[in-house]
């Protein structure tokens, strides 16, 4: 096996550990691999790195599935006990993807609408009206 494949290996189980802490990548090279920080970013690239953080990343999150389903369960509970509007919301949002909408107007001066303007200003339109019929001659 290639010295790059067994790094990938140790990130990846180092950093997949819930129990760990992430680290700089510079702590990678030395705690984890044991290597000096030149030496792994010759193994690997930025992107390299950023996929195999992203992949232990993952990787964390289904360990730590079974302690969320507790929490979950915990939160249904209390919400069904307290039936306190706050827990209920939570949960709506967490198992149904519930949020609640804010609307939010914008209006102008006094609540009247918002005034904009268009159009070119004279010297743009003057411009403008050269490109297209030619340079003025009275101007002249």
């Amino acid at each position: 096996m290639k010295a790059k494949d067994r790094h990938r290996i140790k990130l990846l189980e180092y950093l997949a550990n819930p129990s760990n802490d992430f680290l700089s990548r510079q702590e990678m090279a030395e705690t984890i691999l044991k290597i000096k920080p030149r030496t792994m970013r010759n193994h690997f690239s930025g992107k390299e790195l950023d996929e195999i953080e992203a992949e232990s990343h993952a990787m964390r999150r289904k360990r730590f599935a079974p302690e969320m389903a507790k929490v979950d369960r915990a939160l249904l509970r209390t919400a069904q006990k307290t039936g306190s509007a706050a827990e209920c919301r939570l949960c709506y949002e967490k198992f149904e993807a519930w949020s609640q909408k804010k609307i939010q107007e914008i209006t102008g001066k006094d609540g009247g609408p918002i005034e904009t303007k268009t159009g070119l200003s004279p010297a743009a339109e003057r411009k403008l009206m050269e490109i297209i019929n030619g340079p003025d001659v009275s101007e002249k």
